[in-house]
């Protein structure tokens, strides 16, 4: 059986599966949703990022969209016109933490009494500079603004609002204008258990001049620290599994898996969903026995794993297929070169 034979009878004998990863992950035309109406999950459709997104397909189904859902989709040819056209019907929660919008400083000034500003402080995308945090000062959550690392960060801004900070967030803010004088100039206002999750500190330079400061249990979770396989094994029992097990950026290898084996936190949230691992169909054989398949947050929602019909079917009895069916990597991987237009009339017929 080739490989999408091997595609197609592992869709057609799970339909559940199929109409799930369907309705997320393929391009459907027009036709295709007429036809297929009743059928598609018009919740996983409304974030489905391969259609071909328009305010007439948008009109079209207007009533079966989840329009939540869709404030969330980056794939919707997102401007000013669009957000107008549809405001009735959009969820002001779910535009204001999608990163996608092109913000414009007018309509934000239009529409600022309905958003959500404390998602919004949060938005990396607005057009954050020192007059757009002037001119919506009154509206700004400056707690939640002091965790963004996409404004634009200078000493003068942080002194400028200084006792509008909420000092620990900054303390973890990559963003700033990061050296060793900065840390000591506001020593008294942040501590280290949050300077030590920052990825963005000069490590080097902390290192050489105050090493001792460093809380190794709170950088656990820091992808940005120098980390190497011999200091791992030396601070093993001041260290954080639960969150170490997450951290991408960790020097992977089965050496050091294998050499700190009984400290890894295997399952959700852990191991099992760390996409920064070179996952190979022998690594997860190997593992097997520690590996959580199920979880949300396990290899279930892994974008790294080598995704195949041949994978998906070894573990067949192992695996969440609902969560595996949101996987958009897993679909690119293991569908998205053997499923045509030609071939969902017979799936979602079936």
């Amino acid at each position: 059986m080739n490989d999408k034979s091997q595609a197609l009878d592992l869709l057609g004998r799970r339909p559940k599966f199929a109409v799930a990863a369907l309705s997320r992950s393929f391009g459907f035309d027009m036709d295709a949703l007429e036809r297929h109406a009743h059928t598609l999950n018009w919740q996983l459709l409304s974030s489905n990022r391969h259609l071909d997104w328009n305010a007439g397909l948008l009109e079209k189904f207007a009533d079966r969209w989840d329009w939540e859902i869709l404030g969330f989709n980056p794939a919707l040819p997102w401007d000013p016109a669009l957000l107008d056209q549809f405001a009735h019907r959009w969820n002001t929660v779910s535009l204001s933490e999608n990163e996608a919008i092109p913000w414009q400083d007018d309509w934000l000034r239009t529409h600022a009494d309905v958003l959500v500003w404390p998602l919004l402080s949060g938005n990396k995308k607005l057009p954050w500079s020192d007059g757009f945090i002037a001119d919506f000062e009154q509206f700004i959550d400056f707690e939640v603004l002091s965790g963004n690392g996409h404004v634009p960060w200078t000493t003068a801004l942080m002194d400028r609002y200084a006792d509008h900070w909420d000092w620990e967030a900054l303390a973890a803010n990559p963003g700033l204008p990061w050296s060793i004088d900065l840390i000591a100039k506001h020593q008294d206002r942040w501590t280290w258990q949050s300077l030590s999750t920052n990825e963005g500190l000069p490590w080097a330079d902390v290192l050489a001049h105050c090493p001792q400061e460093v809380d190794y249990w709170f950088a656990s979770g820091n992808g940005g620290f120098p980390w190497t396989q011999e200091l791992l094994i030396e601070k093993a029992d001041e260290l954080n599994f639960d969150m170490l097990s997450a951290v991408t950026q960790l020097p992977w290898s089965e050496s050091l898996i294998d050499a700190l084996n009984p400290h890894w936190q295997w399952g959700n949230h852990g191991i099992s969903g760390n996409e920064g691992i070179t996952w190979t169909t022998g690594l997860i054989g190997r593992y097997a026995d520690k590996l959580d398949f199920f979880s949300d947050f396990g290899l279930a929602g892994n974008a790294a794993l080598p995704w195949s019909a041949t994978l998906l079917d070894q573990y067949k009895d192992r695996w969440n297929w609902a969560r595996l069916s949101l996987n958009r990597d897993l679909w690119a991987k293991a569908f998205q070169a053997h499923v045509t237009s030609q071939d969902i009339d017979s799936l979602l017929t079936a």
